[in-house]
């Protein structure tokens, strides 16, 4: 189930990255922070069912950080 999700996530990041980078309208940068923060959020929930606690945490934490850069440019937008 994670494994679906994440590549989900992924292709939903790449999408949007593309776009931004072909049409120069980053008007949805938010966006693309958002799914990839939560993309890096489902990698650290699978590191820490493989039992790789200090870097499934690492990874949790540069989600978080991904995840309130997003929020912030919601807000701030």
């Amino acid at each position: 189930m994670l494994t679906i999700l994440h590549i989900l996530l992924a292709v939903l990041t790449l999408g949007l990255a593309l776009f931004a980078l072909l049409t120069q309208n980053f008007d949805y940068q938010y966006y693309t922070l958002l799914s990839l923060g939560l993309m890096i959020l489902v990698m650290g929930i699978k590191e820490l069912r493989k039992e790789k606690k200090i870097f499934a945490y690492l990874i949790i934490l540069v989600a978080a950080y991904i995840l309130f850069v997003a929020g912030e440019l919601l807000l701030t937008s």
